[in-house]
């Protein structure tokens, strides 16, 4: 994601070549929220959160992930968890979804 800004890509053809539309542009919040590829992982980190996904779909709450407006979900008790808890339950998910990322992206390249 970050190699295209690097490159110089213009932002309107940074699209995702992973869920195939030729509109969503590949951003940090595409990947990590929107893109409907790494859906059932995302469903795997939002159970291991206990975070009910409809409540996290813009990219102001995608912060809440990483401990930055946790103060604006005090009502919420599955952000109440430690941190470094919650920081290693979406590494994981970064991990896996860049993995299989990867995977793609190499098997469409060497086709």
């Amino acid at each position: 994601i970050n190699e295209k800004k690097g490159k110089g890509i213009p932002v309107e053809c940074r699209v995702c070549k992973i869920c195939g539309s030729e509109s969503e542009i590949e951003d940090e919040f595409h990947f990590l929220m929107v893109c409907p590829f790494y859906d059932k992982l995302r469903e795997e980190m939002y159970k291991a959160l206990n975070i009910d996904c409809e409540l996290f779909n813009s990219k102001s709450q995608l912060k809440v992930l990483f401990n930055e407006l946790l103060a604006d979900y005090a009502f919420y008790p599955p952000l109440r968890m430690i941190g470094e808890e919650r920081y290693v339950k979406v590494a994981d998910f970064v991990w896996n979804a860049f993995t299989l990322r990867a995977t793609m992206l190499n098997a469409d390249s060497d086709e």
